[in-house]
């Protein structure tokens, strides 16, 4: 999962060069509920708003990844804690969280990548009009996917049976 997880920031990094330079000097950015935009930047300032934001999430999954090896075990606060940091049960615990912080991480760069390509689209219209429906089931498909990891994180960390 991690590897996926660098390869898609890699892929969002890619599309937003790639879109600087195929995009007009002035991008929509944001829009209202019917597809009217009502925010733009320049297209400097997309690329770097867009870089700086796939380099955020990258600096927080990684320290959410890494930062709970580091955690003094008092200090983690997690259901069944007795069980998981118990030192036979830590490891499993550390692989088990790594994976869902990584799984974590690819669904917001699927889901980035997903809007980026809405935004091209819409930009690349005239007039400019941003696909309602396209963004609409972005977002559902990211709410749905945080209903599945936030029920596989509970799942995850309960008692064995």
């Amino acid at each position: 999962m991690k590897k996926l997880f660098f390869l898609l920031v890699a892929a969002n990094i890619v599309i937003d060069i790639a879109s600087y330079f195929v995009l007009p000097e002035t991008v929509a950015t944001h829009f209202v509920g019917n597809g009217i935009p009502n925010g733009w930047f320049s297209a400097n300032g997309s690329l770097a708003f867009n870089l700086g934001l796939h380099g955020f999430f990258l600096f927080v999954i990684y320290s959410m990844s890494v930062a709970l090896q580091k955690t003094p075990k008092a200090l983690i606060n997690i259901p069944n804690k007795e069980y998981w940091i118990a030192e036979r049960n830590f490891p499993l615990f550390l692989m088990r969280w790594e994976f869902a912080v990584f799984q974590l991480g690819c669904a917001l760069m699927i889901f980035f990548m997903s809007i980026s390509f809405v935004i091209l689209d819409a930009n690349f219209s005239n007039p400019v009009h941003m696909n309602t429906t396209a963004s609409l089931a972005a977002l559902i498909g990211f709410m749905l996917f945080m209903f599945y990891w936030l029920a596989s994180l509970i799942r995850n960390f309960r008692l064995p049976e």
